[in-house]
C-alpha cells in the first residue's frame, strides 16, 4: 500500500528515485491485515486434551462483505496455557491454520486469533477454549471386580471410569485411587482411551475404596469379604478296592444367603494316602475338587475360613474271597493222581467251591475245569457247591494234568480266582497169562492140552472187555475163540510154545506164551 500523504525534501534527481525505491521495499514488507469490521472466528476440532497433547487450531477471517480476507492476511494465534506453534499464520481462502500444545498443567487455555482491525463480535468468535488434562473432568465412578474377598481375603480388579461434561471419555487423566484395607498394585494411574484406569486390590478385611481425578471424587465402594455359612464334603466313590484306589473328594461352600461361593480357599485333610492337591479354590459352583489315593480305611475332611465339614471315611472294600478244592468221586484223597476207568479212560472227581465268610458279595462265579468246558456257579449265595466232573485219562503212560480254575466277581466289580491242579494216571495196563494143562494121550491120536487165558484187569476194566483170543498152538496150526480157554491136539511129541494174543473191544492188545513138553 502507498501512503500519497508522505512528503519527501527536495533532492537531486537520483537521491529522489533512491528514496523512492526505499519507500517500495519498505511498503513490500508491511503485515497485510484484516480491514476494519472484519470478523474473526476461532475453532477446535476438539474442546478437550489430555496434558501433552496437541490439537489443531483454524482462524476463519472474513470481510464485512462476507468474503473471505485476502489471501496471506496475518492472522497471530495467543493462549493463557500451554503454546501455539507458530504464533502467526497467513490466510488462504480465508483460513488460517496453527497448532495448540497442551503442555503438562491442567487448565483451560483460552486461545485468541486476532489480525488488523476483525474482532469476534458480540460472541467472542475470536477466542476457542479448551479444557487440558484434570480441568475437564465432570464425573469419576468406580467399580470392582468381583465386588468381594473369599473368607481368606483376595484381591480384586477396581476400575474408575473418568468423563467429561459431555460424557465424552477422558484418556491420559491421572486417577488416585484410595483404600482404607488392604494394598493396591498402584495407587495412581492414567486412563485410557476409554477413560478407564485399573488397579487391583488386595485384602483381607472389608475395604471402602474411592478413586479422584482432578476435583472430582467417585462415590465409595465398599470390598466385603464373604462369610462362609457351610462347608459339605463328599466322595466318588465313596471306597477304594481290596488293593487301594483313587476317590475324587468335593468340597462345597455355600454363604450365608445360601448361595455357592467363588474363589474361596478349601484346604484338604486326610489321615491316610496321599493327595493330588491339598488347597484348591472354589469355581463359580462354589466346588472344590481333588483326588484322594490311598490302599487304607481313610478318613477326611475340609476347612475354609472358620468353617470345616464333618468326617468323611473312605473305606477299604472287601474282596471277593473263595477256595476250590478236589477230590475222586469214589474213594478218598485229592486229585493229585486220580487213575482213569480202564473201561473208558475216564475219571470222575468232585469240585467243592466255597465262599469265605470274610467274602464280598459276589454277583457271578464260574468255575473253568482246564480241559475246555466250564460251568456257572451262580453267586454262591449258599456259602458252597459241589460239582462232578469227568476227565479224559492219558492215551500213553504218562499222566495227564489239568489246572481248574474258579474266577468270581463281586457287586463291585472286583474279581478273584483260585486253582487246583487235577492229575488223571494211566488205566491200569491190560495184561494175559496163559496156562497148558495136558490131557489123557491118546496113542493113535496125540496128546490133548487145555490152554487157558488170564486177562487182567478182571471185569469191566478188562477181562469183559476182550473181543477176541488169538492162538498160535506152535506146531503151525493156530485157532479164535471168543473165549479164554481152547484144547488143542498135538501129533507129535517134544517141546512146544503156545502163544495167546487177546484184543478189547476199545483195540487195546496183550499177549502170553507157555511152553510145555509132549510126551505120549
Amino acid at each position: 500500500m502507498v501512503n500519497r500523504n508522505l512528503r519527501f525534501p527536495r533532492a537531486k534527481a537520483g537521491a529522489l528515485v533512491l528514496m523512492a525505491a526505499a519507500a517500495g521495499a519498505a511498503c513490500d514488507k508491511a503485515q497485510l491485515l484484516a480491514p476494519t469490521k472484519a470478523t474473526i472466528t476461532v475453532s477446535a476440532p476438539t474442546k478437550v486434551l489430555a496434558p501433552g497433547a496437541a490439537t489443531e487450531i483454524t482462524a476463519y477471517v472474513i470481510e464485512e462483505a462476507g468474503t473471505p480476507v485476502q489471501n496471506g492476511t496475518t492472522v497471530r494465534f495467543t493462549t493463557t496455557l500451554g503454546r501455539v506453534d507458530p504464533p502467526e499464520a497467513q490466510t488462504r481462502n480465508g483460513l488460517a491454520v496453527t497448532t495448540f500444545a497442551a503442555g503438562n498443567n491442567s487448565g483451560v487455555a483460552r486461545i485468541k486469533g486476532t489480525s488488523g482491525g476483525a474482532t469476534g463480535g458480540s460472541s467472542n468468535t475470536d477466542v476457542v477454549e479448551i479444557t487440558i488434562g484434570a480441568a475437564a473432568v465432570n464425573t469419576v465412578t468406580i467399580r470392582a471386580n468381583p465386588g468381594s474377598v473369599g473368607p481368606s481375603g483376595g484381591s480384586v480388579e477396581l476400575t474408575a471410569t473418568v468423563v467429561g461434561e459431555n460424557g465424552q471419555a477422558l484418556e491420559g487423566i491421572g486417577v488416585t485411587f484410595t483404600t482404607d484395607q488392604g494394598t493396591l498394585t498402584a495407587s495412581t494411574v492414567a486412563t485410557n482411551a476409554g477413560g478407564e484406569a485399573k488397579t487391583t486390590l488386595t485384602t483381607t478385611r472389608e475395604a471402602k475404596v474411592s478413586a479422584t481425578a482432578g476435583t472430582k471424587t467417585s462415590s465409595t465402594v465398599t470390598i466385603a469379604v464373604i462369610t462362609v455359612n457351610t462347608i459339605t464334603l463328599r466322595a466318588l466313590p465313596g471306597s477304594v478296592g481290596p488293593t487301594g484306589g483313587s476317590v475324587e473328594l468335593i468340597a462345597t461352600v455355600v454363604a450365608d444367603n445360601g448361595l455357592p461361593l467363588e474363589g474361596v480357599t478349601v484346604t484338604f485333610n486326610a489321615d491316610q494316602g496321599t493327595l493330588r492337591s491339598a488347597t484348591v479354590r472354589t469355581d463359580a459352583n462354589g466346588e472344590a475338587r481333588t483326588t484322594l489315593t490311598t490302599s487304607q480305611q481313610t478318613v477326611v475332611s475340609a476347612t475354609a475360613g472358620t468353617k470345616t465339614s464333618s468326617n468323611l471315611t473312605i473305606s477299604v472294600r472287601a474282596a471277593p474271597v473263595v477256595t476250590v478244592s478236589c477230590a475222586p468221586s469214589s474213594g478218598s484223597g485229592n486229585c493229585s493222581a486220580v487213575q482213569a476207568s480202564g473201561s473208558n479212560n475216564r475219571a470222575s472227581v468232585l469240585f467243592t467251591v466255597t465262599k469265605a465268610s470274610t467274602s464280598s458279595v459276589l454277583r457271578s462265579a464260574t468255575l473253568d475245569f482246564g480241559d475246555g468246558t466250564s460251568q456257572s456257579l451262580g453267586n454262591l449265595a449258599g456259602g458252597s457247591a459241589t460239582i462232578a466232573h469227568a476227565y479224559e485219562g492219558p492215551s500213553g503212560s504218562t499222566a495227564r494234568s489239568y489246572t481248574a480254575t474258579v474266577q468270581a466277581t463281586d457287586i463291585n466289580s472286583e474279581t478273584a480266582s483260585v486253582s487246583t491242579t487235577v492229575t488223571i494216571t494211566p488205566r491200569q495196563p491190560l495184561a494175559v497169562t496163559l496156562a497148558a494143562t495136558a490131557g489123557t494121550a491118546v496113542s493113535t491120536v496125540g496128546q490133548p492140552v487145555k490152554l487157558t487165558a488170564t486177562v487182567t484187569p478182571t471185569g469191566d476194566a478188562g477181562a469183559n472187555l476182550v473181543q477176541k483170543y488169538e492162538w498160535d498152538f506152535g506146531d503151525d496150526s493156530t485157532a479164535e475163540t471168543t473165549g479164554n480157554e481152547t484144547t488143542h491136539v498135538y501129533t507129535s511129541e517134544g517141546r512146544k510154545t503156545a502163544t495167546v494174543k487177546v484184543t478189547t473191544t476199545d483195540g487195546r492188545t496183550a499177549s502170553a506164551r507157555t511152553e510145555f513138553i509132549v510126551d505120549f
